[in-house]
């Protein structure tokens, strides 16, 4: 059982445990990959949300988030 605030997301097939229930698109990124230019999709966001991030977007989590993060350029 996971602590108070503590969700597990899931990050190009890579679980991580992550502190809280917001994440935004740079701390997406971090944890995908050391380029900065990609796109972000999610699915499984809190009220079964999904889509695209954007620089600067945050997406509210829960415990199963699932992110794809793919170059798009610069790469």
């Amino acid at each position: 059982m996971l602590a108070l605030g503590m969700n597990h997301i899931i990050v190009n097939g890579t679980k991580t445990k992550l502190e809280g229930n917001i994440i935004a698109f740079d701390e997406v990124l971090k944890l995908a990959t050391q380029l900065r230019t990609a796109t972000v999709t999610y699915s499984k966001a809190s009220g079964g949300h999904s889509g695209t991030m954007l620089p600067g977007d945050v997406v509210q989590i829960q415990d199963g988030t699932v992110f794809n993060v793919a170059v798009t350029s610069g790469a």
